[in-house]
């Protein structure tokens, strides 16, 4: 019987973790410290980024910079802690929470069977666990055939890889597993509807809207048909609404039973932001969409708003570039800051006492990021004259909401994600829980 693992039920035991193209101390200390040093981590890096692997460029050593990085990372900072290093030659994004489903009993499956079998992989020793100085585990290193492939590794480490009979599984932001209900975003169907058409050259703009609605309907169906076969023991509920977008970036049910759900309205209006300040037009709807979402939960159950906020740009500074199509500005990749990317744990305590946990990315507002980070360039453009102390609060008001719900909260530093359009949810994957 197939079981999706729990958002919520059970402690966190094993989280693959997904690392960018650079290496990035920031982030991998954070994670290190948020997470109890019984938590497993595999860290997945791709020594080959998107562009480069395009132009079939290598980056010369970035493979053993990181390891040796993250040994010593986890030496300082987290002595004993089990980790694994996965160096990929490619993965498809940084977000491995779209890539993979888990499953009760050590089970996987994934729409990439290269991140299985087809990748060389590498890790910082045979028996993937840090310990001694850094100089035995570089002989370590050494020593570890550069033919190991990503699935045996899942094997020695007791997971099952599971087929896959259909060319692309549901991403995990839009599954959020909560007792005997999976939510499905409707995202999910969009998507897929927005493929299809593209696939075979159709605007969605030209169909009537009778035709149009007729086949989104269809594959909605098709989508629930074929998901429903990913668990076969519990409910699936389609969260309809508006917002275009994974639902975990925007709704977070908590183990009360109420649900959390992002406000972009207020938080725009908390940050008093200049006239001249715009938020990026294809978020302009966001705010007003998720009020409705929110309206609508609201008639059956409790929610809470949680601050969210997407990307907005100052009209005096000078353009760079304009749409030729539309002569609106394009800003590159679009951001959003969400406080609802999060992770779970309901579980009880030798004692007999029951926690809920919440692990929340906690951000740097621009202006306190480092001087010559990526981060805080990027953070600029898309958050023009953001003001720090009203960032701060919004970010302790998100904190306040989930500790006003029982939820004993660990903020995750998460500042180096600006820039990658998710959230911490979005990065990692609960592989194992207990």
């Amino acid at each position: 019987m197939l079981q999706l693992l729990s958002d919520v039920d059970g402690r966190i035991r094993h989280l693959l973790v997904a690392s960018l193209g650079r290496f990035d101390e920031y982030r991998v200390k954070g994670i290190l410290r948020a997470f109890p040093s019984d938590v497993e981590l595999t860290f997945v890096y791709s020594h080959m980024d998107s562009r480069e692997f395009a132009q079939g460029l290598l980056i010369p050593d970035s493979l053993a910079f990181h390891r040796q990085g993250l040994g010593k990372l986890v030496e300082e900072t987290s002595p004993g802690r089990t980790v694994n290093f996965l160096g990929l030659e490619r993965v498809p994004h940084t977000w491995v929470q779209d890539l993979f489903h888990a499953y009760g009993g050590r089970r996987l499956m994934s729409s990439f069977p290269q991140a299985f079998s087809g990748f060389i992989s590498s890790m910082i020793s045979p028996n993937p666990v840090f310990s001694g100085s850094l100089e035995a585990q570089a002989a370590n290193i050494s020593n570890t055939s550069a033919e190991l492939l990503a699935k045996p590794f899942w094997g020695q480490k007791g997971f099952t890889v599971l087929p896959n009979h259909h060319d692309k599984i549901i991403e995990g932001g839009d599954l959020i597993v909560v007792d005997d209900t999976v939510f499905v975003g409707e995202y999910a169907a969009q998507f897929e509807f927005s493929g299809q058409l593209m696939v075979r050259g159709i605007s969605e703009g030209s169909l009537p809207q009778g035709i149009r609605n007729k086949v989104y309907e269809e594959v909605k169906n098709s989508v629930l048909r074929r998901i429903r076969r990913y668990d076969d023991s519990r409910l699936f509920r389609l969260v309809n609404n508006s917002v275009r977008d994974h639902l975990d970036m925007f709704f977070t049910p908590l183990p009360g039973g109420a649900v959390a759900v992002g406000d972009v309205r207020t938080a725009l209006q908390h940050l008093k932001l200049p006239s001249n300040i715009r938020v990026v037009s294809q978020y302009q709807h966001l705010g007003a969409a998720l009020d409705v979402f929110a309206d609508g939960l609201a008639k059956k159950q409790e929610v809470v708003r949680i601050p969210a906020l997407p990307s907005f740009y100052d009209t005096d500074l000078p353009v760079k570039r304009k749409s030729d199509i539309t002569g609106e500005t394009i800003f590159g990749q679009t951001m959003r800051i969400s406080w609802n990317n999060v992770l779970l744990e309901r579980f009880r305590e030798a004692s007999g006492k029951q926690v809920n946990c919440i692990y929340v990315p906690e951000y740097l507002p621009p202006g306190q990021l480092p001087l010559l980070s990526h981060s805080k360039a990027v953070a600029e453009k898309h958050f023009t004259r953001l003001d720090s102390d009203r960032f701060l609060e919004l970010q302790q008001i998100a904190m306040d909401t989930y500790m006003k719900q029982g939820l004993a909260v660990v903020p995750v530093p998460f500042y180096s994600f600006y820039g990658h359009d998710g959230g911490l949810r979005c990065s990692v994957k609960v592989l194992e829980r207990g």
